[in-house]
């Protein structure tokens, strides 16, 4: 079995948050840092802050929780992060949408403490909040393994030691948040903003128009990249004076991209960022409370050929660096290694099979483990049906699927055909499915669109394969060139509304020169798919 490439199952990213204030500021603190009493302030603020939006984006599937982490450490503080604390909990409160915990204790980044959020959102952070490696990587993956991530103008200086500069102390954090930097001008810098992306979900309040705003805009350096983030909007230098002053840091790009605000994908993580934020007047601006809401609830082979998405196999070997086998026994550092090199590469990996999950719970929360560290959505496995009690369990408590594989009958006697896939899913997590291998479906007699329209929303991965024949000597062709009827499939998992974690490329005829012929695969499926998004759209 070669990697996995796949496509994905949506195209923009989510942010998913969520999340009564706990663990406020003393009165001292506030009045040291912000000048007022919190009593003081709040009511200031719950008095401007009236243009909150009266319901959620999304309602909320079940109750949501949002850690507000507003430590500075060496910087005194931007006089916005009261008015985005009160913000984001009035919001929460009135919509539904999440509850709010606001810390400043690092100690909230422990494991078993960061389980109970769904989303983290770093509130104007500047400077080295924690340097407790046992936190750092708590925090990289609790957001890998499906947290949320926000964070808000200063942010892009967090885990920097600011009195030295802003010297960065923490790689990975910027790599995962997707940019760094406080370069600016004045504080009511006068920039027109263009929409790069008008039609996305978070840029909806903003009614396909660009707008002109004044506030302090941070112009970001590496690791920004827009093979990297999802940019959501960004001066508009062709209508925007760019020689105001003054210039504090610096302020010019080469490539004229001042990106404001973008989304991205680290892991299963849904990530934001957005730079405006100095001032808490923003806070109670209806368009940029909207925007923020939003925000909150959406909290080298498979590059060669253009997917950014693939699979992983427990049996494969790591790299030339790490010879070992790609499995639950790799270290934390190693695994930071594979993620920052899949981040590099601009692609993601969704699936992993491991052949035969435990059944006992430490060996099965082992595996999870591993799932979570490395992000996945769901695991590709053949475990005995007795295992199932057990791992039903895990799928539920870490939200990662599994979808068993298909072989022939000798090689998978319970999971050989959609009979004994339904069988072993009866009464059981949805969480549980089938993972289709299409070649051995019909190697083995079995009509793959019958067998969609059988298993429904059991179909959790789909192995896709065109044969020259449908007989047990039946080899890989180019997608849509045999006789699987692969454009009629594809149409019939649309029409049953059937949403597969990935529709895997596994190609194995004529393996060392099948790289053309995964190419074309590639555009047929674009080909079919981009006129089946079109019929909808119609």
């Amino acid at each position: 079995m070669r990697n996995i490439t796949c496509v994905p199952k949506c195209l923009f990213l989510i942010v998913c948050c969520s999340a009564a204030i706990v663990g406020s500021l003393t009165s001292a603190t506030a009045v040291a840092q912000f000048g007022v009493t919190p009593e003081q302030r709040e009511k200031e603020q719950r008095e401007k802050i009236e243009a909150i939006p009266s319901r959620a984006v999304v309602p909320p599937a079940k109750p949501r929780k949002l850690l507000i982490f507003d430590l500075n450490v060496g910087y005194g503080g931007h006089g916005s992060i009261p008015t985005a604390n009160l913000a984001f909990t009035l919001m929460g409160q009135k919509t539904g949408a999440f509850q709010t915990v606001v810390s400043r204790d690092p100690a909230v980044f422990q494991p078993d403490s960061l389980r109970q959020f769904d989303a983290v959102f770093l509130n104007n952070n500047v400077g080295n909040l924690f340097e407790d490696p046992s936190l750092r990587q708590s925090l990289v993956e609790f957001v890998y393994g499906g947290g949320g991530l926000m964070g808000v103008h200063g942010t892009t200086v967090a885990f920097t030691r600011w009195t030295e500069g802003a010297r960065e102390d923490w790689p990975e954090f910027g790599i995962m948040l997707g940019g760094r930097g406080a370069a600016h001008k004045a504080a009511d810098e006068h920039v027109f903003i263009k929409l790069d992306e008008p039609a996305h979900p978070l840029n909806q309040v903003f009614g396909g128009q660009g707008f002109e705003y004044r506030s302090e805009f941070f112009r970001v350096h590496d690791p920004y990249s827009r093979d990297r983030v999802r940019v959501l909007f960004s001066i508009d230098t062709q209508r925007t004076d760019m020689s105001q002053t003054p210039n504090h840091g610096g302020v010019v790009r080469t490539d004229d991209d001042y990106a404001l605000a973008w989304v991205r994908n680290y892991g299963r993580g849904r990530v934001f960022y957005c730079t405006i934020g100095h001032q808490p007047a923003i806070f109670w601006d209806p368009n940029m409370l909207q925007f923020y809401l939003a925000a909150a609830q959406f909290a080298d082979k498979t590059a060669e050929l253009g997917l950014p998405y693939m699979g992983g196999l427990s049996f494969q070997k790591v790299s030339a660096d790490i010879p070992k086998n790609f499995d639950p026994q790799l270290t934390d550092d190693e695994l930071r290694q594979i993620r920052l090199k899949l981040d590099a590469a601009g692609v993601r990996m969704l699936t992993y099979y491991f052949q035969a999950i435990p059944g006992d719970p430490d060996g099965c929360r082992r595996v999870f483990e591993f799932g979570r560290k490395i992000g996945i959505e769901t695991f590709m496995s053949e475990p005995a049906p007795e295992a199932l009690d057990t791992i039903e369990r895990f799928c539920d408590e870490y939200e990662i699927n599994v979808a068993l594989h298909n072989h022939d009958q000798q090689g998978s006697p319970h999971y050989w055909n959609p009979e004994g896939i339904l069988k072993a899913c009866e009464g059981r997590s949805r969480r549980i499915g089938a993972c289709a291998d299409l070649g051995y479906w019909m190697r083995a007699g079995i009509d793959p669109i019958q067998a969609a329209g059988m298993l429904k929303d059991r179909l959790l991965t789909l192995q896709i394969h065109d044969l020259n024949e449908r007989t047990a000597a039946g080899h890989d062709v180019p997608w849509g060139t045999g006789a699987g009827q692969t454009e009629l499939f594809l149409k019939e998992i649309r029409r049953l509304g059937i949403q597969p974690a990935m529709f895997g490329l596994e190609y194995s005829y004529n393996w060392f020169e099948s790289m053309p012929e995964i190419a074309k695969s590639i555009q047929f499926f674009d080909r079919v798919t981009q006129e089946l998004a079109v019929t909808q759209e119609r």
